[in-house]
C-alpha cells in the first residue's frame, strides 16, 4: 500500500468540507467544492479511486439536498 499523496489529502480534506458544509445549509458553496473535487480526483487519481466514488456520492447528497 503507498502512502497518501499531498493531492490525495487534499481531496479527502474537500470531501470531507462538504459533509460539513450540508446541514449548515450552504449549498453554493458546498456544491462548488464539491465538483471542484470531484474533478480533481477524477483527473488526478482515476474513476476507479475511492476518494473520486465519495466524491460523485457527495454530489449526488447534495443534489438530492437541493431538491
Amino acid at each position: 500500500m503507498s502512502a497518501e499523496t499531498g493531492l490525495e489529502r487534499q481531496i479527502r480534506s474537500g470531501n470531507q468540507q462538504v459533509v460539513r458544509l450540508l446541514p449548515e445549509g450552504r449549498y453554493r458553496e458546498a456544491l462548488e467544492l464539491a465538483q471542484t473535487v470531484s474533478q480533481t480526483s477524477r483527473t488526478h487519481l482515476g474513476e476507479e479511486h475511492p476518494d473520486f466514488a465519495t466524491s460523485l456520492n457527495n454530489l449526488a447528497d447534495l443534489y438530492a439536498s437541493m431538491g
